[in-house]
């Protein structure tokens, strides 16, 4: 018997894993065909999702009858260790590898009286083959046959085929809280795209609503005399007139999202920078909010404080029913916070984790792990979400 250590047996499946896990694979199915590493392969799985993200899996062609699996009446249920079972299937695949005239019954049937620590009970104890005879074989090989031992192998096959399919999908009940009414969907790729801060609001031109002209004129120029651009540098490079950005600048006309995205992009400063409205003044009233549109989806992020240099951004979201936002990554933000004021919304971060949050919940992440935020119900839905560092 060629022997390895549980440590040594965990650190070569870890090596092997971490070659598997770089090459974008996602499940990991481990066939197991010997019962006594079956508790090393328990703790193996536990160990390999937390260290690569891997979904895992332990499969055996046949459960051991000491881990839950069945046995022959005539064994009391310790068909352990080359019993009928065992030995059938043997003398299905390999049938000259079997003496099976020098088969004897050897079932330690004194453990049948025990009603908690047996094989199977609720009682688990360390054993070695020979604990119980010195032929090292638990069970009762007696009456094996080769026509049985093709039948169990035929079934066991047909069982690991069709447990296949199903890891296949298998995503961990896919939402918490929905689960019975939210639909089934592939999670998008890890490989999400990258935006920055000006790409995330010029698919639009729609102009900003509720926004003091202002302060958006006064943002503007104090930002370009800071690089000691002329009005026409800034207007050649954003591709705007002059004229027009003097009028942004003294307040007379009120700039589209997109065009304040060219001139964010050419300034180069985040384009909520440009969207601070009450400096100096802590409070945002609720008729003074800034309603940014989001990406030209219908949805509105209102802004909900003044200053652009703190290290949180609040915004208020409503989203209408059915409506689905891919993830959007942020450059600058690390961590996110949601809070539902009406309504229901799902959260889908990586690991297939899925959460559908409704009135009253709240729910907090790395912004690196969203991948999608949507409303599964028929209601329009609101909320609060909360950004560190501050990034729109």
């Amino acid at each position: 018997t060629l022997y390895l250590s549980p440590d040594t047996l965990l650190a070569m499946l870890r090596d092997i894993v971490r070659s598997i896990a770089t090459r974008g694979a996602e499940r990991l199915v481990l066939l197991n065909g010997h019962g006594g590493n079956s508790t090393h392969l328990e703790t193996a799985l536990r160990e390999l999702r937390l260290e690569f993200g891997l979904k895992t899996f332990l499969m055996h062609p046949m459960i051991p009858p000491a881990y839950g699996g069945p046995s022959t009446e005539n064994e009391l249920g310790m068909g352990i260790h080359g019993g009928l079972d065992e030995t059938s299937v043997f003398m299905h695949l390999r049938p000259a590898e079997v003496q099976l005239d020098k088969a004897e019954r050897r079932v330690p049937e004194a453990l049948d009286k025990n009603a908690h620590v047996k094989f199977g009970g609720t009682v688990s104890f360390g054993w070695l083959s020979n604990d119980f005879n010195p032929d090292g074989y638990i069970g009762d090989p007696t009456g094996a046959t080769a026509e049985y031992g093709r039948q169990l192998f035929e079934r066991s096959v047909t069982t690991l085929s069709e447990a296949m399919e199903e890891i296949k999908t298998f995503d961990f009940g896919r939402c918490h809280g929905y689960a019975a009414t939210t639909a089934r969907r592939p999670v998008r790729s890890r490989s999400a795209r990258v935006y920055n801060s000006e790409q995330i609001l010029l698919t639009t031109g729609k102009q900003v609503r509720g926004a003091s002209n202002t302060s958006v004129g006064a943002a503007l120029r104090r930002r370009r005399n800071e690089l000691g651009m002329t009005l026409r540098e800034l207007a050649d490079e954003a591709e705007l007139t002059s004229g027009f950005l003097s009028q942004v600048e003294n307040d007379r006309v009120s700039p589209s999202l997109k065009s304040l995205g060219r001139i964010a992009e050419v300034l180069r400063i985040p384009l909520f920078q440009l969207l601070s409205t009450h400096a100096g003044n802590p409070v945002v009233r609720s008729g003074e909010r800034t309603a940014v549109p989001w990406m030209d989806t219908g949805v509105e992020a209102v802004l909900l404080t003044p200053y652009r240099d703190w290290q949180m951004l609040p915004f208020h979201r409503t989203m209408a029913a059915g409506e689905r936002l891919p993830a959007v990554r942020l450059e600058r933000a690390r961590e996110e916070w949601y809070y539902v004021l009406t309504g229901a919304i799902e959260i889908t971060l990586t690991d297939d984790e899925c959460f559908v949050l409704e009135e009253g919940d709240a729910i907090h992440f790395e912004s690196s792990r969203l991948q999608e935020v949507a409303n599964p119900t028929k209601k329009t839905a609101t909320f609060i979400c909360m950004m560190t560092p501050p990034q729109l």
